[in-house]
């Protein structure tokens, strides 16, 4: 049985009192507050928490939310190296309660605080002991928001399936609506131009390959530099990709022109397609080379992962269907692709336009 009691603390500039909660006479939890109410308060509302857990028999509810992250954690293989940082970031702000304390207005408002930009920002490291918070007032988009949101709701559902408890907060929280058409930073023609003969002026002379399998394929850069000879079909014009970060093995189509680039560096057997120079075993570091490249294309705000988002948009302007373009470049949901649908509809407009216009004189 749970039980409850406050202890008033005199020292010598200053009273607190400290409350002490006891389960069958061992003690289980106490905090220490300012004012005697706030005390009462707090041990109320564990005692009645502790009685429902109890009542419904999932003890396990009782542990801390900091106890269960790290136990996720130990289990966790994904290939997302931010998803521990968030779930760390939830036991930094909420470990010290128990599971059933954290209902889902504790969790809207940690998540709409996060997103407005009015608490600490995580910076990502895929050790989470070594975490760090940093200071930050900069407004998070919705998609981050609701990707912090995600991470807890993880970590919930590993409870549940451990029979810690039944519920799960995040459920009664919705998500924030996401700008869908919002494709991110692509390239003009131009500097698709530039970027490419930049590329082929590279101390590293497979930058050109490689940015321009990014360009012809949509392939995530990681899922590139693991690639090796053996997984690439010269004859099929195929490559295999594996460990993507979508969890599945996929097929990507290679164009000619990109195969032809390929063949200049051809080999035999499980060698890495784009090695490191001084490390053949090891995939080559590219920053340095790209962000070189980039400077003499003259070309800002630009990142290696914005390669798929001007693959995507030049596959749907010239004609490839949504569900297409979504299975070239590993879609796992068809929603993602319907990004780029005004780009289709703008196309078809100015086709239109150039037709009709020539036609009858406008």
């Amino acid at each position: 049985m749970a039980n409850h009691t406050v202890v008033k603390i005199q020292n010598k500039n200053s009273t607190t009192f400290k409350a002490i909660v006891r389960h069958n006479g061992r003690v289980l939890r106490t905090k220490t507050f300012k004012k005697m109410g706030d005390a009462r308060t707090w041990g109320r509302k564990l005692e009645s928490d502790l009685a429902k857990v109890t009542a419904t028999g999932y003890k396990g509810a009782a542990l801390t939310l900091q106890t269960v992250c790290e136990e996720y954690l130990t289990q966790w293989s994904g290939k997302d190296t931010t998803r521990r940082t968030r779930v760390m970031w939830w036991a930094e702000r909420l470990g010290h309660h128990s599971l059933i304390e954290i209902n889902s207005t504790l969790v809207r408002e940690q998540r709409d605080e996060y997103h407005h930009g009015f608490v600490n920002k995580f910076a990502s490291n895929p050790d989470p002991s070594k975490t760090k918070i940093v200071k930050t007032t900069k407004r998070r988009s919705p998609a981050s928001a609701n990707r912090l949101l995600a991470a807890l709701s993880a970590v919930y559902k590993f409870a549940r399936d451990r029979g810690y408890l039944n519920e799960n907060p995040c459920s009664n929280v919705a998500s924030l609506h996401e700008n869908n058409t919002n494709t991110g930073r692509m390239l003009s023609k131009d500097e698709r131009n530039r970027l490419l003969e930049a590329c082929k002026q590279s101390s590293y002379a497979r930058l050109y390959a490689l940015v321009l399998m990014g360009l012809t394929t949509g392939a995530r850069q990681g899922e590139i530099l693991r690639l090796r000879w053996s997984d690439i079909d010269f004859n099929r014009r195929e490559a295999y990709l594996s460990n993507t970060k979508n969890g599945e093995d996929r097929i990507i189509p290679l164009p000619e022109v990109t195969m032809a680039e390929l063949d200049k560096f051809r080999e035999i057997g499980r060698g890495l397609v784009f090695p490191c120079e001084q490390a053949p075993l090891k995939a080559k570091r590219i920053r340095s080379v790209w962000m070189t490249a980039l400077r003499h294309a003259e070309i800002e705000n630009f990142r290696f992962h914005d390669l798929r988002h001007s693959a995507a948009s030049m596959l749907v302007m010239g004609g490839a269907t949504l569900h297409d373009t979504g299975e070239i470049l590993g879609h796992r949901c068809a929603q993602t692709t319907k990004r780029y649908a005004h780009l289709s509809n703008d196309h078809k407009r100015n086709v239109s336009d150039s037709v009709f216009s020539t036609l009858f004189g406008g």
